[in-house]
């Protein structure tokens, strides 16, 4: 883990700053750039495919991908709204140690980042939209003829769960509002689109002890394509039904 990053990932939030680092310890690399192209793009999906004999390749590389994003999102967006700090995490600063079943195992960076002061949403992150995100999902998305939106609809579920559990830990609103505005934001100043825009939707449902607000995600990530997984809990292919339960379960609570 990089130093700065310790305050605010420590004990069991620690997992999630360790995919960043300044040393390689000896490991094999490659550059971020040398990443993100089709030859070997195709060689880590083939070793994470072993794993998975049968596999949908789409819903592959969709699980593939939530590796990736769950070792770039967390510690990124959460540095930057809590600590204002900024991690230099373009694909042309970067490397990539990759492990034996093809998953990005650690992300190593020039530098530990700097302090920043962003004027709004769009400054801060798009170092990490245009110079990571874009250019990981484009070629990714190529390589499997695979829908971006899926992608990025990965990408924008964490980046919701990592605002709400900020919130949920005391952080001020005016702390992350910008995080915020990553996911609800249509189009940014510019007038390009934002494509994290509302990954997923709170729908309201009867619940044993009252109304409930439940999670869904507005884009199915292709899970059930894989062999032995099912839908997740929040898919928005499952029915109504099947959510409320899912929901019930993860609150201890069954349907009456």
């Amino acid at each position: 883990m990089i130093d700065v990053l310790a305050p605010l990932f420590c004990g069991e939030l620690a997992v999630y700053a360790e995919g960043l680092s300044l040393s390689a310890r000896d490991q094999p690399v490659v550059s971020g750039r040398r990443f993100v192209e089709a030859e070997q793009l195709e060689q880590c999906l083939d070793l994470y495919a072993v794993g998975y004999p049968g596999a949908d390749r789409r819903a592959l590389a969709s699980l593939w991908s939530k590796d990736y994003f769950l070792i770039v999102l967390p510690a990124v967006v959460a540095s930057s709204l809590v600590l204002g700090w900024h991690l230099p995490v373009t694909l042309d600063d970067i490397e990539v140690v990759i492990d034996a079943q093809g998953l990005p195992a650690r992300l190593v960076l020039p530098n530990p980042g700097e302090r920043v002061a962003p004027d709004d949403a769009w400054q801060r992150f798009a170092p990490l939209i245009e110079g990571n995100l874009e250019p990981f999902i484009d070629a990714l998305a190529r390589v499997v003829k695979l829908s971006p939106r899926v992608l990025w609809s990965n990408a924008g579920n964490y980046v919701e769960s990592i605002v709400g559990v900020l919130a949920e830990r005391g952080f001020p609103t005016d702390t992350l509002a910008h995080g915020e505005a990553l996911i609800r934001v249509r189009e940014w100043p510019h007038g390009k689109r934002n494509r994290l825009f509302e990954p997923v939707r709170y729908v309201q449902m009867p619940g044993p002890q009252g109304p409930l607000q439940i999670r869904q995600r507005r884009q199915c990530c292709l899970r059930d394509g894989l062999p032995g997984y099912e839908c997740c809990s929040d898919c928005p292919l499952i029915s109504d039904e099947l959510l409320l339960r899912y929901a019930l379960a993860e609150r201890g609570l069954s349907v009456e």
